[in-house]
């Protein structure tokens, strides 16, 4: 069987982190299938970065570009859905571009829905657009429960299946040698976040939180590993509130510092306003991390807590809850090891069953 894969976000270069769970997907599949990963390479001003969404907003020339990116990407897949059996498309805009040339292809799309913005929009453009793509593909899936309900709900469509990412198998490593490694002390208590600095990620509520923390309890280190538009407003936010020496941001790192950098924390706050169900999660919770966060992928007072959007004092109280309580830490902690996430391979498979559905 042979699959039309299309996404518009994808590595072009060994240490690209665009759409990095799109290529260990498609790499997986490349196992049971044929799988032809259709894209469109260049437009940097327009796909860098978070992405086409907040370029568009931001950038003069994204604007500009994004007609001649859509159709070029548009005749493109005519080309390549010639030589498939099926089209596997990601996010809306490929959907929508997969549909309109379906007369030229006549074959079945199946799409998979990852866009936090797109399934949470009230824009009315957006919410047609989305209306429109959502029930006119053969079959719709998304990457969290959330998700699902959210587009059950606003566009009334009832068949939609989750199918969440996968990640590689992470072994659980000595926690003192690699902070030595990274040069993290061994007596403080570590928060860590990893992921996109951009505003959507609610990233200075969790700063507000530690300011408080940090004023009664010293031996605490804030931990920001990423990169993004949002890296110098942190940074001042950072300087105002008098916590340069008590907040750490490394950066972009490789994905197995990335690792590193998590089984070397206490625990891992995730503040989004608004996500899907990043895979970062799933890492953090791989890797044995008690988890605050706004997302459903936890079970309350099991193996992490909840947390209010755009509430610095929920999260406050959650992390010194969890501080305060050494033994609630640990019990987390040894839930999130034990409960078993899905790979890659398991995740192929589940696709690979909906091709042959289809």
């Amino acid at each position: 069987m042979k699959i039309c894969f299309l996404t518009t976000s994808y590595p072009q270069y060994k240490s690209d982190s665009r759409g990095i769970f799109i290529y260990k997907l498609s790499e997986a599949l490349k196992n049971y299938s044929d799988i032809n990963v259709t894209t469109i390479n260049g437009y940097k001003y327009l796909t860098s970065g978070a992405g086409i969404l907040p370029n568009l907003k931001m950038s003069f020339i994204a604007k500009l570009l994004f007609p001649f990116y859509i159709t070029h990407f548009y005749f493109k897949i005519i080309k390549e859905s010639r030589k498939c059996d099926i089209i596997h498309a990601n996010w809306m805009l490929t959907g929508l571009l997969a549909i309109l040339s379906k007369p030229f292809h006549n074959k079945k799309i199946i799409l998979t829905e990852r866009s936090p913005y797109l399934v949470s929009t009230n824009n009315k453009l957006f919410m047609m657009l989305n209306s429109f793509t959502f029930k006119n593909v053969d079959k719709l899936i998304t990457i969290s429960k959330f998700s699902k309900e959210k587009i059950q709900e606003k566009y009334k469509i009832k068949d939609v299946k989750v199918i969440s990412n996968g990640i590689e198998k992470i072994l659980i490593s000595d926690k003192k040698k690699l902070r030595e490694k990274l040069n993290i002390p061994s007596k403080v208590n570590v928060i860590l976040y990893a992921g996109r600095l951009t505003k959507i990620k609610g990233i200075e509520y969790l700063l507000n939180a530690f300011y408080e923390i940090y004023k009664k309890n010293k031996f605490t280190l804030l931990i920001i590993l990423g990169y993004g538009e949002y890296l110098e407003t942190l940074k001042t936010n950072c300087m105002n509130l008098g916590l340069l020496n008590s907040v750490i941001f490394t950066g972009k790192k490789k994905h197995e510092e990335v690792i590193e950098f998590m089984q070397s924390s206490d625990l891992f706050v995730f503040p989004s306003l608004d996500e899907t169900g990043g895979n970062v999660l799933l890492e953090a919770k791989s890797s044995g991390l008690p988890i605050i966060t706004t997302k459903d992928i936890i079970k309350e007072g099991s193996n992490g807590f909840f947390i209010k959007k755009k509430n610095s004092k929920d999260i406050k109280d959650k992390i010194e809850l969890l501080l305060k309580n050494k033994n609630l830490m640990k019990k987390m902690s040894y839930n999130n090891k034990k409960e078993k996430i899905k790979t890659w391979d398991e995740c192929a498979k589940e696709y690979l069953r909906l091709y042959k559905k289809n």
